[in-house]
This record gives structure tokens, C-alpha cells and sequence, in this order.
């Protein structure tokens, strides 16, 4: 399930969720695109799957499918080329990196997959074809479902959260597990088996909107719940058994897409819904070239390309619906200029925005934390010059930038090559606004390793290009 979001995109839909009480009505583009896959086993014919009933945005244009019947996941690209899988059933049962049945999967930003490893009674934590973390028993060779924690039962479905948290629904025990991001301790436990608010009947889907509200395909119950992850935990809840708008029968993927709404794979209904937290739901059919049968699960890129899990065909139907806005670039090339602080006339910084591949660069020229002694000898320039390059990432509006030192060189005169030592320190940049920015460095060279510049612009030519750039 899911598609990573960036962390601008997640801070710009949690900024307009909190500035209005009415949640966004469920207006809906759905057009139809493409579908591949077919019933097989073992990927014979190419393209097969066992039944698909998982499926995540790994890129825009990539989907990781959970394919149950054959155990194993295939990543394809969104036309149904070029299919590859990992996992896959063994002997040896509980083992990391192996799946028995798995049901539902998801993507973080950094690219690790979650999975929702049913009868397993596990959820792995994976980095592509390479290593999975494994939450369940590893010891006992029976293979039994439990009710410990760290422990389950069926899990159907996982998702993460903007901090990275795996949260797993726990389908037989009725209840939702929060792992770390890191090593899948168990961080909290919440939901009880039942049919009131914060009770769950079998539920088969779990989305987490970027707001932190966990949203449940409650299966049994026939509804959706929408919960937070207080103490006591509060839940509201929509839908009841039928076949009208806003109305499921046994539902089971469920999405919250860019634009907040929510899509539901309304599974014995053979259809697709699109809701609202309200509740209010535009009904999504067959169309002439696609037909729904049984579908399991829904996943919605920020682009506005959608995959359906369309199971019981095993086949992936593709769609495109309404693409996120694009976003002002917090951090945009009107940054790019010469900083200083006017306190320290006499040294600064050249930043270098390039913000089409989301980094920055930094060439800071100061002076050594000592004066050198008179007779220090210095050919060109003086003793006590130092400059510093770093380069880094972009994150709203900070960049996180390592700090290296290169030195042994010549003036203009190569050999000697000289020599770039990495990882000697790091700056956080905030760029505060046209105007400022803040420099927060830690060099553990020095004694007094930590501190922070706060930078002005030599000239303010370019402070109009970068109001202009940040404009929606």
C-alpha cells in the first residue's frame, strides 16, 4: 500500500488539514490507463501472479505487489515490464527475508519496505532484495499465531507514519502493533477485538494520513474507522453494511492520498470508493475496459497515477486521478549568492542551491580559530585563511550538509593531487527567509566545536528572484 510522500509534501498537507475544519469533498478524477498480470504460478506465464493482493508505489513509475498465492513480492514497472520478485516461500518457516502468504506491503521515503507477512504471523522490515528486519517468533517451528506482544496473528496490512514508525494491523488480535523505525521494537498497542468505536471485527487495511491519523478498513463491521494514537486513544468511524454510497461490504485496502481523501477497496461490493472523513463517499465502478473483482487493496502516487490490486483476476489496474499541486520551492535558486555576518565582516559563505536535484553546496571562508604566529610562512594569501566546502540535502526549508576538508594541493599546479578528508564536521542551514539564513555548524576539531552564524546577503539583488520562486 502507499506511496512515500517527501517531507514538504507531508508539511503542506498537515499546514492546510489544520487551517480548516471542513475536510475536502471527495471530487474525483478516475480515468482508466492500462492493466496487466494474469493468474500463474512461479511467474509462468511472465507477469503471473498467485493472486495480488498488496500493492505500494516503490517510485512514480514502479509498484511493489504483494503476490499472496506465490509468496514473494514483485517490484514492476507500472506498464507490467520488466518484473522481478524476492522473498519467496521456504521450507524453514520464520526466517527474515522469506514470506508465507503475504498480504499487504508498503513503501517509506528512504525506500525500506514493510510487509504484512500473514501466515508467517510476522511483519517484515526490508531493504530491497538485500536484508528484512523480522518482527514475530523466530523460535518455535509450529508457526502458531500468539498474543504477546511483538507477536500476531494474520496481519494483513502495514503502513508508516511521517517519523518512519512501522504500524502493522494485527488482523487476528484486533489490534494495531506501532513498531520503531529502526529495529521494530514494539512501541505501543492499541484496538480491541468488537464492534463499538476503537474496536475492530477482523479489520483487513490500515493507511496512516500525514496528519498521524490512522485510517481502518474495519472488514467485519462493514466501516471505516478513523483514529488518533492518544491516551485514550479517540476514534469516529463512517459506513455501514449496503451496496449505496458510503455503504461496504467487507472492505479491504485503504489509501489516503495526497489530497486527503480516502480510498477504499470495497472489496465484496466489487468497486472502489473515494471518501471523505466525513464519510462522504463518490462510488467508483467497472468501466467498459476494466472490470473489478474482488479488489484488495488501492495505492495513490502524489503524481495521481493509481494501482488497483484487482485480486481475484490477478491483474493491477492502472488510473490516473487528480495530481498534487505543485508545491513553492521553500529553497530555490534566488538563495544562491554571498552570505556573511556583518559582526564578522571579513569572512563568509557562498551557497549554491540546485534545487532540481535537492541539494546545496557551501563554500565557507573564514579564518583558523588561533592566529598564526608572525613568521608563519604563506606564499599567497595568509597564514590564517581557511576555507571549508560541504554539500547536502534539501528538507523543507533546512539542509543537513557534510563538511570536508581538502588540502594538499599546490596553487594552480597539479601534481600533487590533492586530497578531500570527508565527514570532518556538519552545518545545518535554516533558511529563514529571503533575507536570512541561520548556520549551525559543529566542527569536533575545535574546542568550542558547536555554534551558530546567523547570515545576511552581501547585496539584496537576488532576494525578488527568490521571493518570485517561493510564490504557489
Amino acid at each position: 500500500m502507499k506511496a512515500p510522500v517527501s517531507g514538504l509534501a507531508l508539511a503542506a498537507l498537515m499546514l492546510a488539514a489544520a487551517s480548516s475544519k471542513v475536510w475536502a469533498a471527495p471530487d474525483v478524477t478516475f480515468d482508466y490507463t492500462s492493466k496487466f498480470g494474469q493468474f500463474g504460478f512461479l511467474q509462468f506465464p511472465p507477469n503471473g501472479f498467485g493472486r495480488a493482493t498488496g500493492v505500494a508505489f516503490y517510485t512514480a513509475d514502479e509498484l511493489l505487489i504483494a503476490d499472496y498465492g506465490n509468496s514473494w513480492l514483485q517490484r514492476c514497472d507500472i506498464d507490467g515490464a520488466n518484473c522481478e520478485w524476492f522473498g519467496g516461500f521456504a521450507a524453514r518457516r520464520n526466517t527474515p527475508g522469506v514470506f508465507d502468504r503475504p498480504h499487504g506491503v508498503a513503501v517509506r521515503e528512504d525506500g525500506m519496505l514493510a510487509v504484512a507477512d500473514e501466515d508467517n504471523h510476522a511483519v517484515q522490515l526490508c531493504e530491497l532484495r538485500r536484508f528484512c528486519l523480522y518482527s514475530g517468533d523466530q523460535i518455535t517451528e509450529d508457526n502458531k499465531p500468539s498474543t504477546a506482544l511483538g507477536r500476531w496473528a494474520f496481519p494483513n496490512d502495514v503502513d508508516f507514519n511521517a517519523e518512519g514508525q512501522v504500524f502493522g494491523l494485527d488482523t487476528g488480535n484486533n489490534r494495531i502493533q506501532i513498531l520503531s523505525a529502526d529495529d521494530l521494537r514494539v512501541r505501543r498497542v492499541f484496538m480491541s477485538g468488537g464492534s463499538g468505536l476503537g474496536q475492530l471485527d477482523g479489520a483487513r487495511g490500515l493507511a496512516v494520513a500525514a496528519d498521524g491519523t490512522v485510517v481502518i478498513s474495519d472488514t467485519g463491521n462493514h466501516r471505516i474507522q478513523l483514529c488518533d494514537t492518544g491516551r485514550p486513544v479517540n476514534c469516529t468511524a463512517f459506513g455501514r453494511r449496503g451496496s449505496g454510497p458510503g455503504q461496504f461490504e467487507s472492505p479491504v485496502g485503504i489509501e489516503v492520498d495526497h489530497l486527503d481523501r480516502i480510498w477504499v477497496a470495497d472489496t465484496g461490493n466489487n468497486r472502489l470508493q473515494v471518501c471523505d472523513r466525513e464519510g462522504s463517499c463518490t462510488v467508483l465502478n467497472s468501466g467498459s475496459d476494466y472490470e473489478f473483482n474482488a479488489p484488495h487493496d488501492v495505492a495513490v502516487h502524489p503524481s495521481g497515477k493509481v494501482a488497483v490490486a484487482n485480486t481475484e483476476d490477478s491483474q493491477i489496474l492502472v488510473f490516473r486521478t487528480d495530481a498534487q499541486a505543485p508545491q513553492p520551492a521553500l529553497v530555490n535558486a534566488g538563495f544562491n549568492d554571498a552570505w556573511f555576518n556583518p559582526d564578522t565582516a571579513g569572512q563568509g559563505v557562498f551557497i549554491n542551491v540546485f534545487a532540481e536535484l535537492g541539494q546545496v553546496f557551501v563554500a565557507w571562508f573564514t579564518f583558523d580559530a588561533e592566529r598564526p604566529t608572525a613568521d608563519a610562512p604563506a606564499l599567497l594569501g595568509e597564514a590564517g585563511h581557511r576555507w571549508l566546502t560541504a554539500l547536502g540535502p534539501i528538507d523543507g526549508n533546512r539542509a543537513v550538509l557534510q563538511v570536508a576538508l581538502t588540502e594538499g594541493g599546490l596553487f594552480d599546479t597539479r601534481p600533487p593531487v590533492p586530497t578531500v578528508t570527508g565527514e570532518y564536521g556538519t552545518l545545518e542551514l535554516e533558511f529563514v527567509d529571503c533575507e536570512t539564513v541561520l548556520m549551525r555548524y559543529e566542527l569536533p576539531v575545535l574546542e568550542a566545536a558547536e555554534g551558530t552564524v546567523t547570515l545576511s546577503r552581501v547585496i539584496d539583488d537576488n532576494v525578488a528572484l527568490c521571493e518570485a520562486l517561493k510564490a504557489p
